[in-house]
């Protein structure tokens, strides 16, 4: 075996001592540490050393999330410290959204996770806990009862009001748009406006009266629920002449579609009165649906497993975020 040249020896002293500016001089030991570990790093900011110190050496530089959590459910760490530490991040106050008129920021979703160990979920995770366990119809077993409590009181009422707005300023087609995103009065209109007067579907002695019992509208709401659809015809005298025909029209279109969508994605029958009573033992039951991704598609043409349609209205979604976030901070102090 030849002798190394010096060329050879020069390189490895190279190599050592590069790698030495990273190795103390002196290492730990039993009673007492006296030197820093990380001096060569200490030219970057605490938390970038202790990021590479960790990466290059191997070491941690803080305890699991987990210890983090006990030590503040114990009071060792305090709500001020936290909501110090995550002020100082950049852009910690900015907001991310609107629930209501409440503002949700960096810091707020950073200390759901911190406090409540609330991780984010990859887009193909989050779809199979929708679709797979139901995700969006109950709450986490370690929330908070307090926390449960505020957002199902307040969608409660948000769920009363929509549904008290059906004939008086809605129709069911507004109804189930408001909670599902989708243009349902639009699909509405393009069918009631295709029954050609020649061809009138509304023959035959139906009227604007029988389809509006069908759709299990109170009596005492027929006259408003009537001029919701006159509000959805407007311009459309020259299609449709006569008024009680385009309102018997319209009513029959949408107790047609009604019909189909209430069955596959609300789970009860297409009329006015079977929706009030499908909701209301839902909330007797104390449970809550939570709105769905990937709702492009129209209603008429899904399956009810390719989307997942909001059974609340769009604001009840909105207003138990901010509660939530609200309830969560005061069961945490």
């Amino acid at each position: 075996m030849s002798e190394p040249t010096d060329e050879l020896r020069h390189h490895l002293r190279h190599v050592v001592e590069h790698a030495g500016h990273l190795l103390p001089p002196q290492g730990p030991i039993t009673t007492f540490i006296h030197h820093n570990t990380l001096h060569g790093l200490q030219h970057l900011p605490f938390h970038e050393a202790i990021a590479e110190g960790s990466q290059v050496l191997g070491g941690r530089g803080y305890l699991p999330n987990e210890e983090y959590r006990a030590l503040h459910a114990a009071g060792r760490i305090t709500d001020e410290e936290i909501d110090a530490g995550l002020g100082a991040r950049e852009g910690a106050d900015v907001p991310l959204a609107c629930a209501g008129e409440r503002a949700i920021t960096r810091r707020d979703v950073e200390r759901a996770h911190l406090v409540h160990g609330v991780e984010a979920l990859d887009p193909g995770q989050l779809r199979f806990e929708l679709e797979e366990r139901d995700a969006g119809r109950r709450f986490r077993g370690d929330v908070p009862q307090a926390a449960r409590a505020a957002p199902l009181e307040r969608a409660a009422a948000e769920l009363t009001q929509s549904l008290e707005r059906v004939g008086r300023d809605w129709t069911l087609a507004d109804w189930i748009a408001r909670h599902t995103e989708l243009d349902v009065p639009a699909r509405v209109r393009t069918e009631a406006q295709a029954a050609a007067p020649g061809a009138d579907r509304s023959a035959g002695g139906r009227d604007a009266g029988h389809w509006l019992r069908k759709l299990g509208i109170p009596a005492e709401r027929h006259e408003g629920y009537l001029d919701a659809v006159d509000r959805q015809l407007v311009g459309a005298e020259d299609q449709m002449a006569e008024r009680d025909r385009r309102r018997a029209r319209w009513l029959e279109a949408e107790w047609r579609l009604v019909r189909v969508l209430a069955p596959r994605h609300l789970g009860c029958r297409g009329s006015f009165t079977a929706i009030a009573a499908h909701f209301g033992a839902i909330w007797g039951s104390a449970q809550v649906m939570l709105p769905a991704l990937d709702v492009a598609p129209p209603p008429w043409e899904t399956e009810p497993k390719e989307i997942a349609i909001d059974a609340f209205h769009h604001a009840v979604y909105v207003v138990a975020t901010g509660l939530a976030f609200a309830a969560l901070q005061t069961s945490s102090s």
